[in-house]
């Protein structure tokens, strides 16, 4: 499925839920839910060769660790919007704000090794002058 198929999924969901929206049943909420399902599939379909292909250049260079940790932040951060966004559709603002808290304190644990290490680096040569 091409990028403009993917808009045009996303267009024709949207509107049909804006159509259903008046009959005051929950099919909005379901159509939307089965959309959103469709394009996280097409997303992860396109994404899995780049991340390998990725992998194999971190592998190349012994850097699996630091690109494993680049690759949590960005699944924390992708995970986190589509979180928020649902909750946003379906009125739960504030839960979506909770989602975004939520992630940005998991950044923060994830990166807290990459600090470490920053530090015991700036230490040792601020030692070593």
């Amino acid at each position: 499925m091409s990028l403009l198929q993917v808009i045009g999924v996303a267009v024709v969901v949207g509107m049909a839920s804006l159509l259903l929206k008046s009959s005051k049943s929950q099919f909005p909420v379901l159509l939307s839910a089965v959309g959103g399902v469709l394009l996280l599939a097409w997303f992860l379909s396109r994404i899995s060769p780049a991340l390998e292909l990725f992998y194999g250049y971190l592998s190349t260079y012994e850097l699996e660790e630091k690109g494993g940790l680049m690759m949590k932040a960005l699944a924390v951060g992708y995970l986190t919007q589509i979180g928020s966004e649902t909750c946003k559709d379906l009125g739960a603002d504030s839960m979506a704000a909770k989602v975004e808290l939520c992630g940005k304190a998991e950044l923060m644990i994830l990166s807290l090794p990459v600090l470490i290490e920053l530090l015991d680096v700036s230490f040792s040569l601020v030692q070593s002058t």
